[in-house]
Parts: structure tokens; sequence; C-alpha cells
């Protein structure tokens, strides 16, 4: 999948974010809920881009072989 394609998701999610923001501050619960869905969506619709791209869906297990038993583990 295309570069630009996750680029563009990223931007619409910020800019979901930011309308949400703005909204929160000046307007009636239904305008909060709709900015709220809208938000949703976009984050969800980048999720699924990237999970096309690298083949990672939110919520799954790594499963590592028996040759990465020797590889050390960074914890920060």
């Amino acid at each position: 999948m295309d570069k630009d394609v996750i680029r563009v998701a990223e931007a619409n999610l910020a800019n979901a974010h930011i309308a949400y923001s703005n909204t929160t501050n000046t307007v009636s619960d239904a305008d909060i809920q709709q900015a709220q869905l809208h938000y949703d969506q976009a984050q969800h619709n980048l999720e699924e881009k990237q999970s096309q791209q690298t083949g990672w869906v939110k919520g799954d297990y790594l499963t590592l072989g028996p040759d990465c038993a020797d590889l050390p583990i960074r914890a920060e």
C-alpha cells in the first residue's frame, strides 16, 4: 500500500481530532457526538489502512518461532 494513503489517513485523523477539540467548548451535545463519531471513523480508517499495509491487525498477537528464543528483550 502506498505510504501516501497512510499519510492522508493520519491527516484526516488529526483534522477530526482538532474539530472534536474545538467543538467541546462551544456547541451542543449532539455536535460533540457527531464530532466524536467523525473522529472514531477516521481512527478506524487509519488503523485499517495501516493493517492493510503491514498485515498487522489491532489486537493481533505476535507469535515468535523457536529461532527467536535467544533474542534479547529490551524493556523501556
